[in-house]
């Protein structure tokens, strides 16, 4: 099961993903920042700075089988690919803005948009990025900003405030009876 976790920065999605992987037995979380853009290449402007067509190929066939396996993550900063593991699981929480694009429609099995007062969420980026605030100020916010004008993603997904909300839709019973799961 692929579910998306998405919201602007800042918004809380990290914390929230990694507190479900660690506290819900059969979840693994991959984060979208993996899957940025190499520097000059070829965008899909459905899914913002998200290399989807990537994650598509690369993961997607993964998912399903539940093992554990390697993908080739990268690191916008340095420029390189690394390998990491992505741990063994059922549902995977692919984490990030610009995952409730709509070229994931037919792998995805449900989506989040993480809500978030945009002075909190300042606040959060500023204190996470230190003297690179303005840089999200100004160029990342516009860009979540405008995608999500432009495509209304978070109109296709269920809108969260916090973990327990989060966490009581994932491990509700009408879930996991909708996709005939069970959370390990």
């Amino acid at each position: 099961m692929l579910i998306t976790l998405d919201g602007f920065s800042g918004s809380g999605k990290s914390t929230l993903a990694k507190k479900l992987e660690r506290e819900i037995p059969g979840i693994r979380v991959i984060k979208a920042d993996d899957f940025f853009y190499q520097r000059g290449e070829k965008r899909d402007k459905r899914a913002g700075n998200f290399n989807v067509r990537r994650f598509i190929k690369e993961v997607t066939p993964q998912i399903k089988r539940g093992s554990g396996f390697f993908i080739r993550a990268y690191d916008c900063r340095s420029g390189k690919f690394f390998k990491k593991w992505i741990p063994e699981g059922n549902i995977t929480i692919l984490e990030g803005s610009y995952t409730s694009t709509p070229s994931l429609d037919s792998y995805r099995d449900l989506g989040f948009f993480v809500n978030c007062d945009r002075r909190e969420r300042e606040i959060r980026v500023k204190s996470r990025e230190g003297d690179n605030y303005l840089n999200f100020l100004n160029r990342w916010f516009k860009d979540e900003y405008n995608f999500e004008i432009k495509f209304r993603t978070y109109k296709n997904s269920i809108i969260v405030n916090n973990y327990n909300e989060l966490r009581d839709y994932i491990c509700g019973e009408k879930l996991l009876k909708i996709k005939n799961l069970q959370v390990r």
